[in-house]
């Protein structure tokens, strides 16, 4: 019996099999992100219109850790001519990045109430998914790095600054996307170009990270002194605040109370935020302290808030402050505070016990290592001197911290199967804790100034 065979020419179509394979496939490589996105942009919105519905969110005011949202929903939300572009002189694009789309959803919607929350939940959920590009560039599996992102999403900075409108929102996504680029392997001048000028376009002292970035970027068998390295890292900062320049000043003629970054007296009012002089070693050290624990511990797992209420008659909003040792009226240490604080603790431990076991790391994850060590080195050099209320800047800092516990505790973690088990249950279990946590945490804010009516 003769076989026929069917020559008929292909028309195309995909099997009904490969296509359930194509779509199993990109559920798998996608959907943990599209998870992260969903549930974090959901928790962080709702969370952010219920704040923005309260008089403290219009007052002007440092209440909040010295957080400023009347003047970040007026300069997304309120007209070119508003007094409130001024900030550009410290935060250098930002009117001209985020107004305009502000402005055309809030018409869209007709009201900044609804306008202004999405915005910064989508930023903040931004932020936790480029988190987790990042971790798994450097080497964890999907599941880890979703966890090592939730975790990210879940610390008490992420989640605060998702919350308020403020501008910390969009300066953290855009610091993570900057090392997400770092740690993956491309190495495009535009995309670096692109990534610096917007981080720099959020905040002034970006320039830092950027120009650290450049610097690690370059090819790994460059040396760290090759002039090569020097040079290039030299010229993309060049271009970065080149570029910068020209936008601000597109930005002036669209926005005329903005105020360019390159010229000086408009960045000096910053000097009145140099509010810490040294009287003597003893406030050297209570800084240092305060600094330390902010940066280690706060922004991940805020401690008892410290209440700052007015003495009758004065009627004020109560404000809300971390470390003073002199608080009058300080909240009471919760279990799951407590809980956090060990667990995250032990992390700390493992990464010690991680450098002091002397894993080596490839040459392009040391250069990451190098870039986040560098960064927050910087960081710490300057808000020893800068800043009053140091929770205000702890999620410009966080990612990296939890960045470089990842790096560091990767080897350990892969050493066997049975050290990844007990990762990924210690990873879920600390995520749980951390996310009861931060929720307490955002509740007892928002019913702090619920009630408050000046």
């Amino acid at each position: 019996m003769a076989v026929v065979t069917d020559t008929r020419p292909l028309t195309g179509r995909t099997h009904p099999a490969a296509a359930t394979d194509e779509r199993v496939s990109w559920l798998r490589r996608h959907g943990p992100t599209v998870l992260l996105f969903i549930l974090f942009f959901g928790v962080y919105v709702s969370f952010s219109a219920r704040f923005i519905g309260l008089p403290i969110a219009k007052w002007r005011g440092e209440y909040l850790f010295a957080s400023d949202s009347a003047r970040v929903i007026r300069s997304l939300t309120g007209p070119a001519t508003a007094t409130d572009h001024k900030q550009t002189s410290v935060h250098p694009l930002f009117s001209i990045l985020y107004s305009p789309p502000a402005l055309g959803l809030t018409t869209l919607l007709g009201s900044y109430l609804a306008s202004v929350p999405i915005i910064i939940a989508l930023f903040g959920a931004l932020g936790v998914v480029f988190a987790r590009v990042f971790f798994s560039s450097i080497g964890f599996e999907r599941l880890d790095a979703f966890l090592l992102a939730a975790i990210l999403g879940a610390t008490s900075a992420q989640a605060f600054y998702s919350m308020i409108p403020e501008t910390y929102a969009f300066t953290a996504a855009s610091l993570i996307m900057l090392y997400s680029f770092l740690a993956s392997s491309t190495r495009s001048t535009v995309a670096m170009l692109f990534l610096g000028v917007v981080a720099f376009g959020n905040l002034i002292t970006s320039i830092v990270q950027v120009a650290i970035v450049a610097f690690s970027s370059a090819p790994t068998h460059w040396s760290i002194l090759h002039p090569r390295r020097l040079l290039r890292a030299a010229s993309l900062v060049a271009a970065v605040l080149l570029i910068s320049g020209f936008l601000a000043l597109a930005q002036r003629q669209l926005y005329p109370a903005s105020r360019p970054f390159f010229i000086p007296t408009y960045a000096a009012e910053e000097r009145h935020y140099l509010l810490f002089n040294v009287d003597s070693p003893t406030e050297l050290v209570q800084r240092t302290q305060n600094l330390l624990l902010h940066m280690f511990y706060y922004g991940v797992t805020a401690p008892a808030l410290c209440i700052e209420r007015a003495a009758p008659p004065v009627r004020s909003f109560p404000r809300l402050t971390f470390g003073s040792s002199d608080c009058p009226t300080p909240e009471s240490f919760s279990p799951v505070s407590g809980v956090t604080v060990v667990m995250w603790s032990a992390l700390l431990a493992l990464v010690l016990a991680s450098l002091i076991g002397s894993r080596r790391w490839s040459a392009a994850r040391g250069w990451v290592a190098f870039s986040l060590g560098v960064s927050l080195l910087a960081r710490f050099v300057l808000h020893l001197l800068y800043g009053d209320d140091l929770f205000l800047y702890t999620s410009t800092w966080t990612f990296e911290i939890l960045a470089l516990v990842a790096l560091a505790i990767r080897p350990v973690v892969y050493a066997s199967n049975r050290h990844r088990v007990a990762f990924r249950a210690f990873a879920a279990l600390f995520l749980v804790a951390l996310s009861v946590h931060s929720w307490l945490f955002l509740q007892r804010i928002i019913g702090l100034y619920s009630n408050v009516r000046l």
